[in-house]
């Protein structure tokens, strides 16, 4: 294999790898962006004639321009290791993975915590100017911030030499690393903590907060915002329960259309006027009805791979709080299916959720 003649082929079509990642960056970009996920950074690179000549010769690859991956490379930083699920689905809704790794690889190496993923443009995804780049792959690594800092840092010392160390300084490393790793793990606790503080502090302010009146309007913006998915969250994980990424609810307003005028006539029925007071009977319900969670954990109706859609959530917390003001013949009247209505109504009288609130 000739290194110099491979080196010349990458040469000329480097400008479209170029191309290629820049588009990949401005895309990612807009995907997070939408998705309301907060990142420190998207890093990006396409890899350089010297770089590509030091792989070829370190992995003594025999057709290199098959073998290397990550001539267009990318980062994502993002903040909370909360979040890598989140960026990942968005992964793999908009592009073809075609290879997954995880790093470190193995028990025995520790430092660098990321996902790297060998990905191509999906030929369903709405990618500008996705023609031109079939056929081209990248790698896609995601990290956290800490787990950025550690490689940014040790690279020079670590990455890629472990066998060359002394085992004072591996030793070391592997010290720093587990810190890091434990602050890693403490963020994390601290936003959940962050967020049941908001939660708390919104729930004693309510009584002076502008009223939003009960319309469809109202509800699918209310239901759209992260407020309300972190106010659930926090009580759900204690239950081993997720709410599931579904379609933005403003974007796919005729999707979820007719369980929005359920929730709508829900509200007329039991009394609920504006949109604080629907928020105030969530939070009860949701700090009053442990034993309701743990009927849905276990309930395959509801629960799919663990997780519950949100607006599923609202009507059965809706219905299963209110139990004094609903019976069979006002869910009917409202729209909802007979099945589903004595389904419902079932599983309330079992859970005994602490019933209405104050206005």
């Amino acid at each position: 294999m000739d290194i110099n003649q491979t080196l010349r082929k990458y040469k000329s079509i480097k400008p479209r790898y170029d191309k290629f990642t820049d588009e990949l960056h401005k895309r990612l970009n807009e995907l997070l962006s939408k998705a309301n996920i907060k990142i420190y950074n998207i890093e990006k690179r396409t890899k350089s004639l010297e770089s590509v000549k030091n792989k070829i010769i370190r992995k003594k690859y025999q057709t290199p321009l098959e073998n290397i991956k990550d001539f267009s490379g990318l980062r994502i930083i993002h903040y909370y290791q909360k979040d890598y699920k989140k960026i990942l689905k968005i992964l793999k809704r908009e592009f073809k993975i075609i290879e997954n790794i995880q790093k470190p690889s193995d028990h025995e190496r520790f430092g660098y915590r990321g996902y790297h993923y060998i990905v191509s443009i999906n030929e369903n995804c709405l990618f500008p100017n996705g023609n031109r780049y079939r056929g081209l792959v990248a790698e896609i690594q995601v990290c956290t911030v800490l787990a950025h800092a550690w490689n940014a840092v040790s690279h020079n010392i670590y990455y890629k030499k472990e066998p060359d160390l002394p085992v004072n300084i591996t030793r070391r490393l592997l010290s720093i690393s587990a810190l890091l790793e434990v602050a890693d793990n403490e963020f994390s606790a601290l936003r959940k903590e962050e967020a049941k503080i908001k939660v708390n502090m919104k729930f004693k302010k309510s009584k002076r907060t502008p009223k939003y009146n009960i319309n469809s309007i109202n509800l699918f913006k209310y239901f759209s915002t992260d407020s309300v998915h972190s106010l659930i969250e926090c009580r759900l994980e204690r239950f081993n329960i997720k709410l599931s990424l579904q379609k933005p609810l403003l974007l796919f307003g005729d999707y979820y259309a007719d369980e929005i005028l359920l929730i709508k006539n829900l509200c007329h029925k039991i009394g609920i006027n504006h949109i604080l007071l629907l928020e105030r009977i969530i939070l009860r319900a949701i700090y009053g009805g442990d034993k309701l969670f743990k009927l849905l954990r276990k309930d395959k109706l509801m629960i799919r791979n663990s997780s519950i859609e949100l607006i599923d959530l609202i009507i059965t917390l809706l219905v299963a709080s209110n139990l004094d003001k609903l019976d069979k013949k006002i869910l009917y009247n409202i729209g909802m299916r007979k099945d589903f209505a004595e389904y419902l109504l079932k599983m309330a009288i079992k859970a005994d959720v602490i019933h209405g609130i104050s206005k």
